[in-house]
């Protein structure tokens, strides 16, 4: 045999994986992947709640801005079966009716304008307790926003006071 062809032969055959080699690297990867899924879906989750937190934060802020705005134009505040305030806003020379009501979990802000259309806004979905007492041409509105997901319930308590014209 000459040598140029000795020299590209091996000398010992190649050897391959043995069956617990392979099961082997098969449970590191499994252990590797487990783990790193367990990362991921807790971080998902973690993202879900912070959307859910902000969500609430959203419609809360919109409720009570909304509430904030109509009183400050507000000509008169009156209160009907603790569901329903009613507000008598004056925007230049139009005078407008609103009135805010709680549908089951829903809270929806109507307004009637002086040509008797009316319009309807739901400001939130996710309506657990809606309170609005009046004392003393002041009324003490509370709110508590909640949803539930993943087992976990998500809940947020506002309160305001509100009087004509902007006036606590």
């Amino acid at each position: 045999m000459s040598a140029a062809v000795k020299h590209m032969r091996p000398d010992k055959p190649a050897r391959a994986m043995t069956l617990i080699e392979l099961l082997i690297v098969i449970a590191i990867i499994s252990i590797l992947t487990a783990g790193i899924g367990d990362i991921v879906l807790y971080s998902l989750r973690q993202e879900v709640h912070l959307q859910e937190d902000l969500l609430l934060q959203q419609q809360r802020d919109l409720v009570m801005t909304s509430l904030a705005i109509d009183a400050s134009r507000a000509l008169s505040i009156t209160l009907k079966d603790n569901d329903l305030v009613f507000l008598t806003a004056k925007d230049g020379d139009k005078v407008t009716d609103i009135r805010y009501a709680r549908n089951t979990n829903r809270l929806e802000r109507f307004s009637r304008n002086i040509h008797g259309i009316e319009t309807r806004q739901i400001l939130s979905d996710r309506v657990e307790d809606w309170q609005a007492v009046m004392s003393g041409g002041i009324c003490d509105v509370r709110l508590a926003l909640v949803t539930n997901r993943y087992r976990r319930s998500f809940r947020l308590d506002s309160r305001t006071l509100l009087g004509a014209g902007g006036a606590p």
